[in-house]
């Protein structure tokens, strides 16, 4: 199983839809979304059309949430979809302050739904871990980036337990990204040590909310290293690294033609996806639909090559 962390924003709920609606095998993936911005039309637009299992955070605490702003009203809105699609699962992140009684208290809150525990940083003791790990409502244990000790690891069930890590190298510039790098290789232990893995896509774990005008655009696209089956990222970067050196629309292009350049040539180590088509749409069209959409297209081609590496496809 292969479960992207999303903050279910724009470009990450276009990617879902655009993958619900082409028929791409969505079996083996649960995204996990938390949610990050109040207004939930797109994230129930998304919802409505999603038809496999979803995690949905329900106590978000990021941007306009922070603080437990907007929670209670985001909920409601929410309700009546969350209580009739049963593929939506509830997901509850356990942050440090929390403690077993009130975890206990949130699960019991959510009668009748399924429910995935979200481990980030959390400061539970053994027998709490213990406690929660034969909880029977609990239907996934979802650890973020090694945010529980290693030996509480024994105290979840393998059938349930899924790993999130970050293996994005984000830096501050676009620029700045040159070479080839290691990404993962936790699909080599899915169904062995744990039930399932994912990461942050290329947005990484810490938030960002976006700025003005880059210096260069940048698309960073997955690729199996065929030595040693690990997965590696390519970083295509536009030729021009000045700000106001060159309009987005013409570094974007520039990107899209590296790309339907290289990757036809790499097909076993980059495969087939519509993500990757979009890209080679543009060059041939010398379309730049502007920097969400690149985004966008990014996140689809890291999705379906994941689905593909665990369905032997690459």
């Amino acid at each position: 199983m292969y479960s992207p962390y999303l903050y279910a924003r724009g470009t990450e709920l276009l990617s879902l839809r655009e993958l619900s609606t082409s028929n791409v095998n969505v079996s083996g993936l649960l995204p996990v979304l938390e949610p990050v911005n109040s207004n939930s039309s797109d994230l129930i637009r998304c919802l409505n059309i999603w038809n496999n299992d979803v995690v949905v955070i329900l106590n978000p605490y990021q941007n306009d949430f922070s603080g437990g702003h907007n929670v209670n009203q985001f909920n409601a809105d929410l309700a009546g979809l969350i209580s009739s699609q049963n593929n939506i699962i509830v997901g509850i992140v356990v942050r440090s302050g929390f403690s077993v009684q009130s975890i206990n208290g949130l699960i019991s809150s959510f009668q009748g739904k399924r429910v995935a525990l979200i481990y980030d940083n959390p400061a539970l003791v053994d027998q709490d871990v213990q406690q929660l790990g034969v909880n029977a409502r609990v239907t996934y244990h979802i650890i973020l980036d090694n945010s529980l000790p290693q030996h509480q690891y024994v105290y979840i069930p393998v059938n349930k337990m899924i790993l999130i890590n970050d293996g994005f190298r984000k830096l501050a510039r676009n620029a700045d990204y040159n070479g080839p790098e290691f990404f993962t290789n936790q699909h080599q232990y899915v169904g062995r040590n744990f039930l399932g893995y994912g990461d942050y896509t290329i947005t990484g774990k810490t938030l960002d909310l976006g700025g003005g005008q880059p210096s260069a655009v940048a698309s960073h696209l997955i690729f199996k290293e065929m030595s040693n089956n690990s997965i590696w990222i390519r970083h295509f970067v536009s030729s021009n690294t000045q700000r106001g050196g060159a309009v987005v629309a013409t570094m974007f292009l520039d990107v899209a033609d590296q790309i339907a350049n290289f990757v036809p040539n790499n097909l076993r180590q980059f495969g087939r996806n519509i993500g990757l088509d979009n890209y080679y749409l543009c060059s041939q069209s010398r379309h730049s639909p502007g920097l969400a959409k690149n985004k966008q297209y990014q996140i689809t081609h890291h999705i379906s090559f994941m689905l593909d590496i665990l369905g032997g496809v690459i």
